[in-house]
């Protein structure tokens, strides 16, 4: 266990790298993509509903500029509509973190 990272955080980080990977996306390289771009807005759905995180540590770890851009593209989210624009490794690790089991 990382000293100060709390069991949800943690479940937020392992997803969140999962998520990157599976959606073609570099830490290093996210300023470079646009908030709006769906595999962002998908991961921070899924870590906003599923994790203890908070809209400040998503724009910050997804490079989302703010809370409050974080909020309002949540509030813009058409899943369906998202989900057809996204790798398929992608769909598949938000399925499995949606699934009722996990």
């Amino acid at each position: 266990m990382v000293p100060g990272i709390r069991t949800g955080e943690r479940q937020a980080l392992q997803w969140l790298a999962r998520g990157l990977r599976a959606g073609g996306l570099k830490p290093g390289g996210l300023a470079g993509v646009k908030g709006s771009d769906p595999r962002k807005v998908l991961l921070a759905d899924l870590l906003w509903r599923r994790t203890v995180v908070s809209q400040e540590w998503l724009a910050e770890k997804l490079e989302m500029k703010s809370a409050a851009n974080v909020s309002q593209q949540l509030r813009r989210l058409d899943v369906k509509a998202a989900i057809k624009k996204v790798p398929e490794d992608l769909k598949h690790i938000l399925e499995e973190a949606d699934a009722p089991n996990s």
